[in-house]
């Protein structure tokens, strides 16, 4: 009876134990204080000035609302300070100020960031684009990775991908590469390019162009496209990875 008394004592404390430790990690991974959001460590601020900015924007004080986030996201610790930068931009971009946006986009570079961040750097270009009247450029600087992005987010690109389209925009990959890029006086021509990496992407693009050229111009020039690394060093020089078809 009491060795059956011990054991549901140190099943208890065991449990105990595990419950403990499973709060101070949860309390360890969540964000930093006045933080809205659960698991993005680039989530929007919630404390007084970020309440302030909001208050302003939902008076359609919208110059005034820029400011006072771009203001205020010096307090933060980076991502967040990015994060609250980035929003100023989108609500300049809203408005078509090519300046002010510019100028904010240049406080948070693209290279320096990633996540949610990186994948609003990118709409908010877009976003600039369309209220130029460019949907081909806001098509092009969409980012492509949608299941990096939070549903918001996500909605937001969709939104502006089918603004741009309404409005005659072309995809990226639809876009004619220029008939001096093929020459026509040459029977073939060696195409380089990164076929993996961070480079790979565009690369797909660049031979989409290409092979839109050449059905273009109904030409017989044959494109070989040899695949080369990061560094620009020619992976195989003797035989081509596949050849450019139309």
């Amino acid at each position: 009876m009491q060795t059956m008394r011990h054991n549901g004592l140190m099943k208890k404390s065991i449990y105990g134990v595990m419950l403990s430790l499973s709060l101070l990690l949860m309390h360890g991974c969540s964000n930093v204080p006045g933080l809205t959001g659960v698991t993005d460590n680039s989530a929007m601020p919630g404390d007084a000035s970020i309440q302030q900015a909001n208050a302003l924007f939902k008076q359609g004080k919208k110059r005034e609302a820029a400011a006072s986030y771009f203001n205020a996201a010096s307090a933060y610790p980076s991502p967040q300070r990015e994060r609250v930068i980035l929003q100023a931009a989108e609500i300049t971009a809203s408005i078509g100020d090519a300046d002010l946006t510019n100028s904010y986009l240049a406080r948070a570079p693209l290279n320096t960031l990633n996540g949610e961040n990186q994948g609003r750097h990118a709409y908010v270009s877009a976003l600039l684009a369309l209220q130029q009247k460019n949907p081909d450029l806001a098509l092009r600087l969409l980012p492509t990775d949608m299941n990096a992005l939070s549903p918001a987010l996500r909605e937001k690109v969709q939104n502006i991908r089918n603004r741009a389209q309404s409005s005659g925009g072309k995809p990226a990959n639809a876009v004619k590469v220029q008939a001096a890029m093929i020459p026509t006086s040459v029977n073939r021509v060696a195409v380089l390019l990164p076929q993996s990496g961070a480079l790979g992407g565009v690369s797909q693009d660049i031979i989409q162009g290409i092979q839109a050229a050449r059905s273009g111009m109904g030409g017989s020039t044959s494109v070989n496209l040899y695949d080369v690394s990061a560094g620009g060093r020619l992976l195989n020089i003797k035989r081509p990875c596949r050849k450019v078809q139309t």
